[in-house]
């Protein structure tokens, strides 16, 4: 795998990652808002959030965070399986 497609495929999974994050915790936030009201204590607190937004905000950056994660093992994955390839060709082996 080159350095492009290493980059590459770890930024799309971060890009993949950060969208589904943030729709998944917006949803969450605006169909089931009492989960980030009972987490966060927001009526004991007062706060001005609503809980949409927190939702969004913490789904940005965990599936940013997840993303990048699932990108690097998958580039590591592939990265190990070429070099298994590359070590069991003919072309590599030493001829007697």
């Amino acid at each position: 795998m080159t350095l492009a497609k290493a980059l590459t495929t770890v930024m799309g999974c971060g890009l993949g990652g950060t969208v589904a994050g943030g729709g998944l915790g917006f949803a969450i936030g605006r169909f089931a808002p009492d989960a980030y009201v009972a987490m966060f204590r927001l009526e004991e607190r007062k706060v001005a959030i609503s809980p949409p937004e927190i939702g969004l905000g913490l789904g940005l950056a965990q599936g940013l965070v997840l993303g990048v994660i699932l990108g690097a093992v998958l580039v590591a994955l592939v990265t190990w399986h070429d070099v298994q390839v590359s070590r069991q060709s003919p072309r590599n082996r030493a001829s007697p």
